[in-house]
């Protein structure tokens, strides 16, 4: 009896001991590794073995799609200039890891640990910004140096006044030019730390600066980690998913994509789907990548510029001096005010005799008054009228 005593006093006291003890949470992203990205993106595109990266992604959003470019737009965060995707698994080839081209595949995705706003270069020249994707495994100061080069066709340039638009990818540069602006265009270097991701990243243009070109004031957009895969701005936040990425989970099996085929199996570029079934279809509902809110506060908004390269209508020369007009006229506004009975105003016919007509036609009843028309003495026969068959051939020549 005594020793079920002491066992039932024992469970009491560690029971209260764990009371006491407070509950820690979980840290966020913890136990999350490369297997987050293979799960999470298969449905969206294909994992293919790559010599030298293992596995990388390929979307399935058309052979039109270039990251950081196609279906998405730039907002200022507390992280510096962040893209956002319309896209919903933008939330991390985006954020994580690189990019590359490849001549056969077309773009391709390789998996990285580092968050940053976007992994792209920057660059400023008179009147334009530019952006493109840093290729996987260079480091950000690289990137400043005069060595680093990137494709011309990569790079996507607008006008500094059109940066902070929601709608950016309707005024790209025909990347024909991108070697002008190339050539006198300088690298922006305004980078930042990410102290928990231990990251650096290039931040893009200063703030005060798109809003000198712009005219509008460029609000900061906070953003708040998200529990679950996605993205969305609310509330003047954007809520996007950033966990932190471990290479392996633990002591468990190494992350391995479900299915995975060789790169020789994969689907060439030419011949991806054009239709770009990744994108949002109803991006009203989550909200991704519109920042509507953000662009609704905004100062003294740039001109639509629809409306500015739209010409005004020009009316085309009249070389009848003015005459063609009454004689369109003529058949419908007279008919109807001869229906009510108002006397027609004379009409100057024209060297084709239009207008005319009428007054041969109509023989017999009670014929339309001709304003122009000599007045008959009553009783005469129209048809033994030598004068007026004289009228008629002089007023309708024959035709040369």
């Amino acid at each position: 009896m005594k020793t079920l005593t002491k066992i039932f006093l024992a469970f009491v006291l560690l029971g209260t001991i764990g009371l006491m003890k407070p509950q820690q949470a979980p840290a966020q992203g913890v136990g999350v590794s490369f297997q987050l990205f293979y799960d999470q993106l298969s449905p969206y595109g294909q994992w293919v073995e790559y010599p030298g990266y293992s596995y990388v992604w390929i979307p399935d959003a058309g052979p039109d799609f270039s990251p950081y470019a196609t279906q998405g737009h730039w907002v200022l965060t507390n992280f510096g200039w962040t893209w956002v995707s319309d896209y919903p698994w933008g939330w991390a080839p985006f954020h994580y890891g690189r990019w590359f081209f490849d001549e056969m595949y077309g773009w391709m995705w390789v998996p990285g640990r580092e968050w940053g706003p976007a992994w792209v270069q920057w660059r400023r020249c008179d009147g334009y910004y530019g952006w493109a994707p840093i290729s996987p495994g260079v480091r950000m100061e690289a990137t400043f140096g005069e060595t680093y080069h990137i494709r011309g066709d990569h790079w996507r340039f607008v006008r500094d006044r059109d940066f902070d638009r929601p709608d950016i990818d309707h005024y790209y540069i025909n990347h024909r030019e991108n070697s002008r602006f190339l050539h006198g265009s300088t690298v922006i270097t305004n980078t930042s730390v990410d102290n928990r991701g231990h990251a650096t990243y290039i931040a893009g243009p200063q703030r005060n600066e798109v809003q000198k070109f712009t005219g509008r004031q460029v609000r900061e957009v906070p953003i708040k980690e998200n529990t679950n895969p996605g993205q969305t701005i609310k509330d003047n936040q954007l809520l996007i998913y950033k966990p932190i990425v471990q290479k392996t989970k633990g002591n468990g099996p190494a992350p391995i994509p479900s299915r995975a085929v060789p790169i020789k199996e994969a689907k060439p570029w030419s011949q991806q789907n054009t239709q770009n079934p990744t994108q949002v279809k109803n991006p009203s509902e989550n909200n991704m990548g519109k920042a509507q809110p953000i662009h609704q506060n905004n100062v003294n908004p740039a001109p639509n510029r629809q409306q500015e390269q739209q010409p005004r209508p020009v009316t085309p020369p009249n070389n009848n001096m003015g005459k063609a007009q009454p004689i369109k006229q003529n058949n419908d506004n007279q008919m109807k005010k001869q229906e009510q009975g108002v006397k027609p105003r004379p009409v100057t016919p024209s060297n084709n005799n239009t207008g005319k007509a009428q007054p041969v036609k109509q023989k017999s009843g009670n014929p339309s008054v001709n304003p122009q028309q000599v007045k008959r003495p009553q009783g005469a026969t129209p048809v033994n009228n030598k004068r007026e068959i004289e009228e008629k051939k002089t007023e309708n020549p024959p035709k040369k």
